[in-house]
């Protein structure tokens, strides 16, 4: 085969992404058992036999990684136990004046009096103002935990970003729980501290404050020297890869020091070498971010084979790169670098060559503007899977900024060495780096002035990730649908054709109402759907820390599940628990209407929602007791409350919350956002609120949920939405209460997002928190993963010499 590391590296991935994403049981280890026994057939009738066998062998490996990665932790066994740690502090991974975190190399852990040899990395999460340099021994006295799984659906999920740095567990302390035991003797951590030290003292002396900040984060790919506003403008622009060191950074540096050999005359093979061996350098200087790591290693295939004579395949070599980076740390697949830094890549070399032949012309400005097209080709399902924004201005700001960057990266570089030999040639060589980053300071200014905002997208499938990718190959004659045999060709289309049919009636032909509460932590916010009508009861967005519901759960969320409008956002009372994300989600959204049940002029939260709604042009609707939204014939909503007496009295806002009763299918959902004793009281003496299912008052607290109350509303269901607080909620009295009556309670802080289905024929509650996944869950879950495994396997089986046909 011609470019053999290509197959087996889908292969490795498939295996590890299916791996990661279904808790097996047996049912499903006998299905998969099945299916490979079905492949082995295939095999063996069509006559494959020796490749086939060699990529179920990658798949199974990829299963192997995953399941050999997530089980090596031995400190994990000590998860929610007070221990002691000792280790050598290896990387600063964030700092501020009062909170601080590190990568500890753990060498022994005591635990109830004995001592146990371990050597393996921890995050500290150390608490307080005391300080530790890179190489210094500490010892650690805190409870270990492993990092919180993700809650909801597509978001980030930080257990799996700890994974790709091969970290499993996490210690809080307070600094006064943490002791230096030595400075260390560890001379080659040493040696990187001061290096970063020495580079970070070289910019603050030669350059101004701003500038030297900028050189920093692009050189070190540490973003925390800048000002978030000035962060924020560098991913609106498109030009965020540009802080994060990357397979951009090393081939300037490559350039930079084989254009200098060069004019040495030196030998180019002594070059390459020299060449290599500061690149290495600067990579383990750095902590070998994925990005990094796989530049370097297809920098050293490529220069290997070319100091060598051996014949180089550029796309081979890159698949290698790969499948060798996925055997080191099967989670890498997982980072958003690795994928931006891996698709960008593998399109410069696909279409760069096709786009300059269409432009008919060679220049070096032609060039740079075919690569960068050529990036953004790639990139651009990656970008919207994960940010939901498309930038406007990415092929222009890359196209003026990057070469400017370029140059000024490598004049860093330059002093950074030239530092140690002349003083007087470092400040000549920061007076030109200042200059170009005032230049690059302008731009930014005029691009900023003239910037109209991204294009907010939803996240796409993996169905649409695919046809987009196979329709730019096929347009670009990579994959050259023209020369397929007829009847391969005619295959292919009823595949796509009936793909896309089964999807598009699927979604038409879904009466079900989708209700799922959003875990937002200690908030409140809930998500109605059936079919194209969406609806948002409350939006979460807790005042504790700095943590933004809005941008980081609840906006995305809407966008990473398809959603892009809504039909209106009922807020229940303005406590910042429920309704402070409700800025950011009509600022990102399409919002027709918003719903309050009672006017409070004097709280600044209430103006900020309505302000937001006018500048947006959001319908504003004061909804009334006793009034009755229609969504279709047998789907409605009453108003319970708050009454006009309570709405425009003295009471709390919790008490003026709005109570809403969702009528579906025969079945009733109460909503009671925060209300009280008081207010409950008052509905059971004026009101039905009998329901299948309750929304639990008030996150569980003691001051709702009376026994009356609970008798009242009599639910199959109750659900409660809470998070970490300091409040004791939910209280376990109230909890009691429930499980007296026999009532089923689930939690968001405990099974992360909470769906009620509901049809005609009853209705049904999954959570998200799954320690297994049965069968069906899979195939409905994942049924379109599978679909494309299956439609890849045979294309491979059948189609495999034309499949992937480039330059």
């Amino acid at each position: 085969m011609r470019r053999p590391f290509i197959n087996l590296l889908i292969s490795l991935i498939l295996g590890i992404y299916v791996f990661d994403n279904f808790k097996l049981d047996m049912i499903i280890m006998a299905f998969f058992t099945i299916f490979i026994f079905v492949l082995i057939f295939i095999d063996v009738y069509l006559g494959f036999k020796r490749a086939l066998y060699v990529y179920i062998a990658m798949f199974l490996l990829g299963g192997f990684l995953v399941s050999f990665h997530t089980n090596k932790s031995k400190i994990e066994d000590y998860a929610n136990e007070i221990v002691d740690i000792e280790g050598v502090v290896k990387e600063k991974n964030y700092i501020d004046k009062e909170y601080s975190k590190y990568i500890i190399d753990t060498d022994t852990i005591k635990v109830n009096k004995k001592i146990y040899k371990i050597d393996e990395k921890i995050l500290l999460k150390l608490y307080g103002k005391k300080k530790f340099y890179i190489g210094e021994v500490v010892s650690v006295k805190g409870m270990v935990n492993r990092p919180r799984q993700n809650s909801n659906p597509k978001l980030f999920n930080n257990q799996l970003y700890l994974l790709t740095k091969d970290i499993h567990t996490y210690i809080n302390a307070r600094d006064y729980n943490v002791k230096i035991v030595s400075s260390g003797n560890n001379r080659l951590l040493a040696v990187i501290d001061k290096f970063k030290n020495h580079i970070i003292n070289i910019f603050d002396e030669m350059l101004s404050p701003k500038y030297s900040n900028i050189m920093k984060s692009i050189i070190l790919g540490d973003d925390r020297y800048l000002d978030e506003s000035y962060i924020e403008k560098f991913r609106d622009f498109g030009i965020a890869h540009i802080l994060a060191v990357s397979g951009l950074h090393i081939g300037i540096i490559a350039a930079m020091f084989m254009g200098i050999f060069r004019l040495l005359m030196i030998n180019i093979n002594v070059s390459t070498v020299f060449t290599l061996g500061i690149l290495w350098f600067y990579g383990f200087m750095i902590g070998f971010p994925p990005s990094v790591l796989r530049a370097l290693i297809m920098f050293s295939v490529f220069m290997g084979s070319f100091t060598t004579y051996r014949r180089y395949d550029a796309i081979n070599g890159l698949f290698f790169v790969g499948v060798l980076l996925l055997l080191i740390n099967p989670f890498w697949l997982f980072h958003i670098g690795f994928q931006l830094s891996f698709i960008a890549t593998l399109s410069i070399l696909v279409f760069n060559n096709k786009l300059l032949k269409l432009l008919k012309r060679q220049s070096y400005i032609l060039s740079i503007i075919s690569t960068i097209i050529s990036v953004q080709l790639g990139i651009i399902p990656i970008v919207a899977y994960h940010f939901n924004t498309i930038s406007y201005f990415a092929l222009i700001t890359n196209i003026v900024i990057i070469p400017l960057i370029s140059f000024g990266v490598s004049i860093g570089f330059i002093m950074i060495f030239i530092s140690i030999l002349s003083f007087k040639l470092t400040l000549i060589l920061g007076f030109i780096l200042n200059g170009i980053l005032y230049i690059l300071d302008i731009l930014m200014y005029i691009l900023d002035k003239l910037y109209i905002g991204d294009m907010i997208v939803v996240s796409p499938n993996h169905l649409e990730i695919f046809i987009y990718y196979f329709s730019i190959l096929t347009v670009f004659r990579v994959v050259d649908m023209i020369n397929i045999n007829f009847n391969i060709k005619r295959f292919l289309y009823i595949i796509f054709i009936v793909i896309i049919l089964c999807y598009s009636f699927t979604t038409i032909l879904d009466d079900k109402i989708y209700i799922s509460f959003v875990d937002v932590g200690q908030g409140d916010c809930a998500i109605i759907r059936k079919g194209n009508t969406t609806l948002m009861i409350d939006s979460g967005g807790s005042d504790f820390g700095n943590f933004d519901i809005g941008k980081n759960i609840t906006a995305p969320l809407m966008l990473k599940n398809g959603i892009k409008n809504l039909d209106g956002i009922f807020i229940t009372h303005f406590d910042a628990d429920h309704c402070k994300a409700a800025v950011t989600v009509m600022n990102s959204l399409n919002v027709d209407n918003l719903f309050i049940g009672y006017r409070n002029p004097d709280k600044k939260l209430y103006k900020d929602i309505l302000e937001t709604a006018n500048n947006n042009n959001i319908c504003i609707t004061t909804l009334k007791d006793g009034e009755r939204l229609f969504l279709d014939k047998s789907f409605y909503i009453d108003v319970l409350g708050p009454s006009p007496k309570i709405a425009n009295g003295d009471y709390t806002d919790n008490n003026k919350s709005l109570v809403l009763m969702i009528n579906a299918y025969k079945k009733r959902i109460l909503f009671t956002g925060d209300i009280e004793k008081d207010m409950e009281y008052e509905l059971i003496d004026k009101k039905d609120i009998k329901s299948n299912i309750l929304k639990v008052p008030h996150h569980g607290s003691s001051t709702s949920s009376t026994k009356k109350f609970i008798k009242a509303v009599n639910p199959h269901t109750a659900i409660i939405s809470v998070g970490k607080n300091n409040f004791g909620h939910p209280n376990n009295s109230v909890l009691n209460r429930f499980r007296a009556e026999d009532i089923k309670i689930y939690r968001t802080d405990n099974e992360g997002l909470i769906t009620i289905i509901l049809d005609e024929k009853g209705f049904n509650i999954e959570t998200y928190k799954k320690e297994k996944l049965k069968l069906y869950n899979v195939i409905r879950l994942y049924g379109l993963d599978i679909l494309i495994l299956i439609i890849y396997i045979i294309i491979l089986l059948r189609c495999k010499k034309w499949i992937i046909k480039t330059l």
